[in-house]
This record gives structure tokens, sequence and C-alpha cells, in this order.
């Protein structure tokens, strides 16, 4: 694993979001966080994200200062990373990437994807990427059906994808900040 980031594991947190902030004061570094249970996630718009143990909760704060004209692409190379990471890692599974920071199975949501930025006048001071993904959870009463991995696959394993997906956001970041981004 590179020095990219100073990586975090913990048990429990509130936001794995809010708890990366935290985390940014103890070092100036590119921090990747992986908690086994969130209690109190954070989805797009205020909504709540809802876990269970065994479920995906990660988050990664970035320093990189990229101009704020560039958050789309950051967003698309997130939602990309994580599509990238889950296609590797269950190959029979066809996942299909909803707009602006979904990931979906049969019209279903598997996946979730939520950013978060510092502006310091026209440079991003960081961003932060959260990311949840229903392994073992498939909430219901939402306005939205979900499903999980686990009805598709018996390889569970959170760790693994946290950090396949903190390989691949590296890689991606130090791709744009070499290239310019083209669709």
């Amino acid at each position: 694993m590179s020095n990219y980031f100073k990586f975090f594991y913990l048990k429990k947190v509130d936001s794995t979001n809010m708890d990366i902030r935290k985390k940014s004061i103890q070092t100036k570094k590119n921090i990747a966080l992986f908690s086994e249970i969130q209690s109190s996630g954070k989805g797009r718009l205020n909504n709540v994200w809802y876990s269970k143990d065994g479920d995906l909760t990660c988050s990664f704060l970035l320093r990189e200062k990229f101009s704020i004209n560039r958050v789309g692409q950051i967003n698309i190379l997130a939602c990309v990373s994580l599509f990238q990471v889950l296609e590797y890692m269950y190959e029979d599974i066809k996942f299909k990437i909803k707009w602006p920071n979904d990931i979906y199975v049969n019209e279903k949501k598997i996946a979730g994807i939520l950013i978060e930025t510092k502006i310091k006048g026209t440079l991003l001071d960081y961003f932060i990427i959260g990311f949840g993904v229903n392994l073992v959870s498939s909430p219901k009463g939402l306005k939205y059906n979900t499903t999980s991995i686990s009805d598709f696959s018996r390889k569970l394993n959170p760790k693994a994808i946290f950090l396949n997906l903190a390989r691949y956001i590296e890689k991606k970041i130090k791709f744009l900040n070499k290239n310019k981004f083209s669709v």
C-alpha cells in the first residue's frame, strides 16, 4: 500500500464523513477511514444512510487543491471508482451508475456516494468522499427499492472493497492531477 493515505480503522462512528473531518486536525495527509458500524450516516440532501455491521461505510479526505469547477469531475471519479471496484470484485453482478451518485443493481439501490467540500477562494481546500455499500442490509420503507450484495454473492468483505477503493481513488486522482478531464 502506498503512502498516499493515512489509514484509520474504527469499530463504530456516528458518520464516517463527520469523523474524518475530526481526524483531519490530527494530520495534513490524505485520509482513508473505514468503520465497521456507522450509526448516523448521511446521504445526499440531508437524507439518512442506513447501514448495519457488515456493510461498507468509509470516507476519504483528499487535500488536493483542485479548482472548484472540477467538483463534477471528482464526483464522476468517485462514482466510477466505486463502480469499477464492485465490477472487479463481483464479476457476475450487473451494476449500473445512476447519476449523480448511486450504484444500482436490477433497478434497486445498492450503494451511494456523498461528496462534501471545503472551499477557499476558487480552490477546494479539501474534499471528502463518503461511500456506503449495502453488503448485508437492504433497508425498507424508503422512496426507492434497495438490494444488497448478499442477495447475489457470499463474498462479503467490506475491508477488501475499502482497500481497493483507496487504490482506485489514488490512481484516478493522480491521473486527474496530470491530465485534463475529457469525456
